[in-house]
């Protein structure tokens, strides 16, 4: 899908078991669509392959969730959770690109749980109410070139690499 918005309650984009390579949202603004009401799900893949180019999700719980073996890469766009900005469990993959900003209002910015799951990060911002970045039960973050905003704990985990460029 290219171009537009998107306007759910609960889950506002969700694949499973697609890993054709065909699943894109381009161009895209997500939202719950109501000013207190929060979906649980921005975008939420399982056992799929997701790429987004230029979207921006307000308004969930978590706004990015990759869950049994899925991999949802990232160009350029915002994302921002209530809970955790972008959360990934059971052996997935999110990777991160060119100019991407993650926030969460009330937890951490990036969450990966279990020795399976991976977050890879390039470059832009990083917020986080509590922790910014937390890996935790093995999961693995690495950051290259990021700024970092945290209000608690900063950068909490097991596997967590960060360097600049």
């Amino acid at each position: 899908m290219t171009g537009g918005s998107i306007t759910a309650s609960e889950i506002d984009a969700s694949f499973s078991s697609s890993k054709n390579g065909m699943n894109t949202l381009e161009n895209m603004k997500i939202s719950s669509g109501k000013d207190e009401s929060l979906m649980d799900k921005g975008i939420s893949a399982d056992k799929s392959i997701v790429t987004l180019n230029n979207v921006t999700i307000t308004q969930a719980e978590t706004s990015i969730f990759a869950d049994n073996d899925s991999t949802i890469t990232t160009f350029r766009g915002s994302f921002e959770g209530k809970t955790d900005g972008v959360y990934v469990q059971n052996g997935g993959t999110i990777i991160l690109e060119d100019n991407t900003t993650f926030s969460s209002s009330d937890s951490n910015g990036l969450h990966a749980e279990d020795s399976e799951s991976k977050i890879t990060m390039t470059g832009k911002t990083i917020i986080g109410k509590k922790a910014a970045l937390l890996a935790e039960k093995g999961g693995q973050i690495d950051v290259i070139d990021a700024a970092f905003i945290t209000y608690d704990m900063g950068t909490v985990g097991q596997k967590l690499m960060t360097q600049t460029a």
